[in-house]
């Protein structure tokens, strides 16, 4: 993990469910600005590709538009529109905090290790994941044996995606024989290489951050 994220995905993950739950009951348009320029600034303080935020925020305009414009074109309602349309922005600002800061490996280990996920379903995922530059390549694989035979599968095609389907059924077979021969089981204890400790001040900064936003919510 990079030395300025200060955070640990596990409270990461837990300060955005819960603001995020949160802020989808509150009624006010300041708060939602506000927890966004703070997301702003700690994604800038740990040094986070502005790239991929900017396109994670341009992505996010059509839906904050559309909520914007559905409020306030039949609703008539310009404190709902602005609601609504501010708090598309903070979920994408508050996923950004975990998605851009941290990897999927180093988010499912900690919160296999702290929340006691199954081995399974946390090494299923990972094992996708790393699959998916190989069904990119199957993928283009499928395209080229089709125009061989003089058939074009494009991407609306439903039997491209049988062809895909097919093949990752072949793949999940595969790794299931692979893991049984490594031995994995999720019935019985592993032993765990990765450990995540997470320090009191951090739990100290999730229950100040969520009582925080708790008491601007719904008492201030």
């Amino acid at each position: 993990m990079n030395n300025r994220n200060q955070l640990n995905p596990t409270i990461a993950v837990l300060i955005m469910l819960l603001s995020g739950l949160i802020l989808t009951f509150s009624q006010k348009i300041w708060l939602n600005v506000v927890v966004f320029i703070f997301c702003l600034i700690y994604l800038g303080y740990c040094r986070i590709d502005w790239k991929k935020l900017c396109i994670a925020l341009l992505v996010a305009f059509p839906f904050a538009l559309g909520s914007w414009l559905s409020f306030f074109t039949f609703g008539h309602k310009l404190h709902a529109a602005w609601l609504y349309g501010t708090r598309i922005y903070v979920y994408f600002a508050l996923g950004a905090i975990v998605t851009l800061l941290f990897n999927l490996e180093q988010i499912l280990k900690s919160l296999h290790q702290h929340f006691r996920l199954p081995n399974t379903f946390v090494y299923g995922l990972l094992t996708a994941s790393e699959m998916l530059n190989d069904v990119t390549t199957q993928i283009k694989k499928i395209r080229i044996s089709s125009n061989m035979r003089q058939k074009t599968l494009y991407w609306w095609n439903p039997m491209l995606y049988l062809k895909i389907i097919v093949s990752c059924l072949n793949w999940s077979e595969t790794l299931s024989n692979s893991l049984v021969a490594q031995g994995f089981s999720d019935n019985y204890s592993r032993t765990e290489s990765y450990h995540d400790n997470i320090a009191l001040s951090q739990w100290l900064l999730l229950i100040m951050i969520v009582g925080s936003l708790f008491y601007f919510a719904f008492i201030f």
